[in-house]
């Protein structure tokens, strides 16, 4: 789909798209019922917006051999809960997807919605010679949950992703710096923990945008953090660089203040930044100098969060919720700007539509409780919580995969 719009209210629900004119048509009634309906039964106001269906560039699937935490099911579920319809898999354990049999058994499992694996590359697993058959079967190749390698592998990395012209998408946060749980600032004085360094991230971004402008290969950088790698993406970007990056959902809506209870629900993936690069972290994002955003759902059991902050486990449920989140964190009055962000630019990042449409409504308040949590795990700051705002109709392929009773 090719729409550049988003269209409101009740009367006027139309999409861009031949594709779902005959649905919409047969469906306008019914939904001006539903709202009805729905207003008297919340005695609340409900205004619909129709928009393309949501992408997320990155979150993680199942750990395999755990599906206690998250299964193709319950992740799907929880998706299409939240307007999703496509979402890069990064399935957040081993064995890794590095075969053509695994990444088919990936997509079939996953079926209600539209995944794009990627195919993980690491320094124990230097499958470079088969990552190249399978070309066309995943979205890019990635570092997923290992440490960024070092220089020379990169180099090799770099150059072989150049020679059959495949994207690569980094992670610069994520084991490498493991032992980090917050920014070298105030705050981690305050705490005692444990701070990173800001060089750290910066020489590690700096060094993989000088790799890419050289190679010429499509760079995308996951869950930027801090406001120094904003202006280093934007001068590589302005001298032709071909590279994109994504912020985490939770860099834009927490920071490290957030932390001072040291209360495990708030310890995700990315490090937390101050305050400060939360401000400019969601001006970059709405200025369109952050391309998207990533939701980075990543289930964890209850008894790695309901334990001493220092020995937590990272990561945070989101697919369900990030529509709230972002719409909440930014304001109803960018509405367009939040759907845009997760429709429209996250495509645009994964090179792929959606193929889907979404109804909901920002005014449906709602409240999150394991009754209503799709998903397996229950590992959100956001569980017991009341929301405004809901999906309440995903369809994919002129189907409908969620209508919210």
């Amino acid at each position: 789909m090719s729409t550049e719009k988003i269209y409101y209210g009740v009367y006027n629900l139309l999409v861009g798209s031949e594709n779902y004119k005959k649905f919409i048509d047969i469906k306008i009634d019914s939904l001006g019922n539903y709202r009805t309906t729905l207003s008297n039964n919340q005695q609340q106001e409900i205004d619909l917006f129709i928009s393309e269906s949501f992408t997320d560039i990155s979150s993680f699937g199942m750990y395999p051999g755990y599906l206690e935490l998250e299964n193709p099911i319950s992740f799907c579920e929880a998706a299409i809960a939240g307007g999703f319809t496509q979402v890069g898999l990064s399935p957040s354990g081993t064995p890794l997807p590095t075969t053509q049999a695994q990444l088919v058994q990936l997509k079939q499992e996953y079926s209600k919605i539209s995944i794009e694996p990627y195919v993980y590359w690491s320094t124990e697993n230097k499958n470079l010679a088969e990552i190249g058959l399978l070309k066309n079967s995943y979205l890019a190749i990635s570092n997923g949950i290992n440490p960024l390698p070092a220089i020379n592998e990169l180099k090799n990395l770099f150059n072989y992703a150049q020679g059959i012209e495949a994207p690569i998408f980094l992670n610069l946060n994520l084991q490498s710096f493991s032992k980090y749980k917050i920014i070298e600032d105030e705050t981690h004085l305050t705490l005692g923990l444990q701070g990173l360094p800001r060089y750290e991230i910066i020489n590690a971004t700096e060094e993989v945008l000088k790799l890419a402008d050289y190679f010429k290969v499509r760079l995308h950088i996951h869950k930027i953090s801090i406001a120094e790698q904003i202006e280093l993406i934007k001068k590589y970007k302005s001298i032709g660089a071909n590279i994109s990056c994504d912020t985490g959902i939770e860099n834009i809506c927490f920071d490290d203040s957030f932390l001072e209870n040291f209360d495990t629900s708030y310890y995700f993936q990315s490090v937390l930044g101050t305050k400060k690069d939360r401000i400019l972290l969601k001006e970059a994002l709405l200025a369109g100098d952050i391309d998207g955003i990533s939701c980075n759902h990543l289930p964890v059991h209850k008894d790695y969060k309901k334990i001493e902050f220092m020995n937590a486990m990272p990561g945070m449920i989101s697919l369900q919720t990030a529509f709230n989140m972002l719409l909440d964190e930014l304001g109803e009055k960018f509405l367009p700007e939040v759907i845009n962000i997760l429709s429209l630019r996250n495509q645009k990042i994964l090179g792929k539509p959606s193929n889907g449409i979404i109804i909901g409504s920002t005014k449906v308040k709602w409240l999150y409780s394991e009754q209503n949590n799709r998903s397996v795990s229950e590992n959100s700051p956001l569980l017991h919580q009341n929301l405004k705002g809901r999906i309440l109709v995903t369809m994919l392929n002129n189907g409908c995969t969620y209508f919210l009773e």
